[in-house]
């Protein structure tokens, strides 16, 4: 089943799953919690994404204006990590939806929005430019 890491939980509570890759430090009731590791996220755009759109910096203005990639629409790390640095709110700025984080990573290698990505799935990205 895919699911945000942020909801995996609620299918183990209701017991559509066995098992569940989820955020949280806390076992649910009767559940066995094996840490992973820990993903770093960075924001990123191609080069010439960053040059059309973010010329003036990234700021309040421009992210009102700039497209963005979330997983879904449940998604919250971008809305918070958006609200946390720029004081702005989910609806005050675009932001696409795509349930697929091969998408996600393609969209934003062809120019069609920034995103929130994990350092890890987009370092050879990163090297190369």
């Amino acid at each position: 089943m895919i699911e945000d890491e942020e909801r995996t939980l609620d299918r183990l509570k209701d017991g559509q799953s066995l098992g569940a890759i989820a955020v949280y430090d806390v076992a649910i009731k009767g559940g066995l919690l094996t840490r992973l590791g820990k993903i770093n996220y960075i924001v990123v755009a191609t080069p010439e994404f960053v040059e059309r759109y973010f010329c003036d910096g990234i700021n309040t203005q421009t992210l009102m204006r700039v497209p963005g990639i979330a997983f879904d629409h449940k998604d919250n790390m971008h809305t918070r990590f958006i609200e946390q640095h720029f004081g702005l709110e989910e609806g005050q700025y675009p932001l696409h939806a795509v349930r697929s984080s091969e998408a996600f990573i393609d969209m934003t290698k062809h120019g069609a929005a920034y995103c929130l990505a994990s350092q890890l799935q987009v370092s050879n990205e990163l090297a190369n430019g």
